[in-house]
Order: C-alpha cells, then sequence, then structure tokens
C-alpha cells in the first residue's frame, strides 16, 4: 500500500478534503510545502540542545541523499579523484559537498550560472 500510488498517506487514507467533502489525494512529497501531513514516523523534533542556541535550523532533504548516492553508488568517488559537476543548484553542491566529504582533490563546477558559480568557488571548494 504505497501512498506515492494511491495518493493517500501509508495507511491508504487522505487526510484532506475538498469542500465537497471528496477526498484530496496528494503526492507525498511537501519540502517546499508551507504546511504538510505527513506520518508521525516521518518527523523528528529538533534537540533541546539546538534550540537553545536560537539558531534556524534546515531540511535536510532529498538534495542531501540524493548527492550521497550519485557520489557511492553512480561516481564511485575515491580519494584524489578530480570531478566534475554540471549544475550547481541544491543537488549539484551537495555532490560537492559529498566529493569532498569522500576526499576529491579537485572538483569543477559546471554552470551557467556565474553566482551558483562563484557560490561554488567560494563556499563549495570548486
Amino acid at each position: 500500500n504505497h501512498n506515492r500510488l494511491k495518493g493517500g498517506l501509508y495507511d491508504g487514507e487522505p487526510r484532506m478534503k475538498l469542500p465537497d467533502g471528496s477526498p484530496l489525494y496528494q503526492y507525498s512529497q511537501g519540502g517546499m510545502a508551507e504546511y504538510s501531513v505527513v506520518p508521525a514516523f516521518g518527523t523528528y523534533k529538533m534537540p533541546k540542545e539546538v534550540e537553545a542556541m536560537g539558531t534556524d535550523t534546515a531540511i535536510v532533504g532529498c538534495a542531501l541523499f540524493t548527492a550521497y548516492g550519485a557520489v557511492k553508488n553512480a561516481g564511485f568517488v575515491e580519494p584524489g579523484m578530480t570531478v566534475a559537476v554540471f549544475g550547481a543548484g541544491g543537488v549539484g553542491m551537495n555532490v560537492m559537498q559529498v566529493c569532498r566529504a569522500f576526499g576529491a582533490s579537485n572538483i569543477i563546477a559546471v554552470d551557467l550560472d556565474g553566482e551558483k558559480l562563484a557560490f561554488a568557488k567560494d563556499s563549495m571548494g570548486a
């Protein structure tokens, strides 16, 4: 009973309704939404130590995990390698970070956007 195929949550039931009372089916992606209905096991309470720091927090979402999977399972990055990352958006920036963590010695960022390239060079080690 996979929610992405049926438009409900993991118990198969949609939580949202249209004005006429009929179900409003959803895809299980809500990372960019202002509000989202998620199962309890899909949430995480920030530790009190993080809250006490008074800092903002961010969701570690699909860009990081997609990047990790790409570097580990498809790129097979090893220490000392030179890599080129095509696209310096959310996934690409995370690919650069993961490549660095895996020991890549040279990271070449490729993108049409000069601001993204500057950020990749200044902050991501490209």
